[in-house]
């Protein structure tokens, strides 16, 4: 499944679905209001919402992937659409298939202008090990029963374009490896989660919300990722939220 912010441009709503697994659930959003200050940043305001995602889901092996453009919507679309075309021919099984895919994603493109971030995860429920690769600002956390809550990569400021192949190139990325148990669920979002107020991490979604969230309502992918969306929207402890669009995958180990 995968999830294009161009569909989805309607302030203040979201959309959750869930793969015929149950195993993993999907959310976008354009964020709360046309009046935030991410939108200075957007390349076209006819698409206002510049997110996009791939949920892919076997049983056996799941991806998350999220990407989030910058002076258009273009590069995440099109680096998404790709990615989705590729992971239906072929599950990468290991870290380095993986990152023989991602450089693979460049190709002629819409725009030069934009450019994307990009978070691709693989996890394979029967070894309960995952890896993942990423370039730019969204984030991959792992949240387990009985340790803290575990961001799985450093963002950076490498910004990705699928009209330039250097930009993909895996010195640029943040690639990762772990491990998890049975009853977890694994998360991959762009920065309108930990940034729902605006370039304001500190007050914005952070790993204790998470956690909080987790313990409430259990492994459960569908009910984590609905309550998710709508914090995010709505701000927390009191701070602004919604303030940027938002993609987010959520699965079950």
């Amino acid at each position: 499944m995968k999830l294009m912010g161009k569909d989805h441009s309607i302030f203040g709503e979201y959309v959750c679905s869930s793969l015929m697994t149950a195993t993993t659930t999907a959310g976008i959003s354009a964020g709360s209001t046309i009046r935030s200050p991410s939108m200075q940043f957007k390349g076209d305001s006819e698409v206002p919402n510049e997110d996009a995602l791939l949920a892919y889901d076997d049983g056996q092996h799941c991806v998350l992937a999220v990407a989030d453009a910058h002076f258009g919507w273009e590069s995440s679309h099109q680096l998404i659409d790709t990615l989705h075309t590729y992971i239906q021919r072929k599950f990468p099984q290991n870290l380095r298939e993986l990152l023989l895919l991602t450089m693979g994603l460049a190709g002629p493109a819409a725009s030069a202008s934009s450019k994307s971030t990009l978070l691709i995860n693989c996890f394979n429920r029967e070894k309960q090990q995952g890896y993942g690769v990423s370039f730019g600002d969204s984030s991959s956390c792992l949240l387990q029963p009985d340790r803290k809550p575990r961001i799985l990569n450093w963002k950076n400021s490498n910004y990705i374009s699928p009209a330039n192949a250097r930009s993909l190139d895996i010195g640029r990325a943040e690639v990762f490896e772990f491990r998890a148990s049975p009853g977890s669920l694994l998360l991959a979002y762009t920065d309108g989660v930990d940034e729902c107020h605006y370039r304001r991490p500190e007050s914005s979604v952070q790993p204790r919300h998470l956690d909080i969230l987790f313990h409430k309502l259990g492994p459960s992918n569908q009910k984590y990722a609905d309550f998710l969306m709508s914090m995010a929207l709505m701000g927390v402890d009191g701070h602004p939220g919604g303030q940027d669009n938002i993609a987010l995958v959520v699965t079950t180990t």
